[in-house]
């Protein structure tokens, strides 16, 4: 082992390994390193605006559903003045004995992904201040008027709804995005009043 390090001796360079005395070995290892990092970084930043382009799209879907059932609680309204008590009443309305259909299929809350809607009922309406609104309908309460996601996480979307959804403007969470019917509000063109 001396006769390779000793100070006095001429180092034998064909015995060590390749890099070693040049000194390439360290900047190699270095390089590695920073290249790891920059691709740890690109990828947490793309995986950042994957999951925000997600939740985007989540958002529509929401936005689209919503109004898919607010469409089909005004359909069932129309067929009787009266307003439907579970969701499966919108999918077969068991006022007729033919099949009736308000909703093409019962769909999944896109923000929780399973099929728990918050069935808004008439006497859970709340004005812009959050104020309920306590009114009496046929049904006494049995009865919904819209739905509403479970879901309590913040919305991307805070402004800029059409609008019928005007009043989700500055909501703070999804569960607060109520697609409700009211005949009485020119909701739907097609209900006379």
């Amino acid at each position: 082992m001396e006769r390779f390090f000793s100070p006095q001796k001429k180092i034998n360079t064909r015995l060590l390994p390749v890099g070693f005395i040049r000194g390439e070995k360290g900047i190699t290892y270095l390089a590695t390193i920073f290249a790891i990092a920059i691709i740890s970084i690109s990828l947490t930043a793309t995986g950042s605006i994957w999951s925000t382009m997600a939740k985007k799209e989540r958002e529509k879907e929401l936005l689209f559903i919503g109004e898919q059932y607010k469409k089909a609680i005004a359909s069932y309204y129309k067929w009787g003045r009266v307003y439907p008590r579970t969701l499966k009443d919108l999918l077969k309305d068991p006022r007729t004995p033919a099949v009736r259909r308000h909703i093409r299929k019962l769909y999944l809350d896109p923000m929780t992904g399973e099929a728990d809607w918050v069935l808004v009922r008439e006497t859970e309406v709340k004005d812009k201040k959050g104020r309920k609104i306590a009114r009496r309908s046929k049904g006494g309460g049995k009865v919904f008027i819209g739905v509403r996601s479970k879901s309590t996480k913040e919305p991307l979307k805070v402004g800029g709804f059409k609008k019928e959804f005007e009043d989700f403007e500055g909501a703070s969470k999804y569960s607060e995005w109520e697609f409700i019917f009211e005949p009485n509000k020119g909701s739907n063109p097609n209900i006379k009043k």
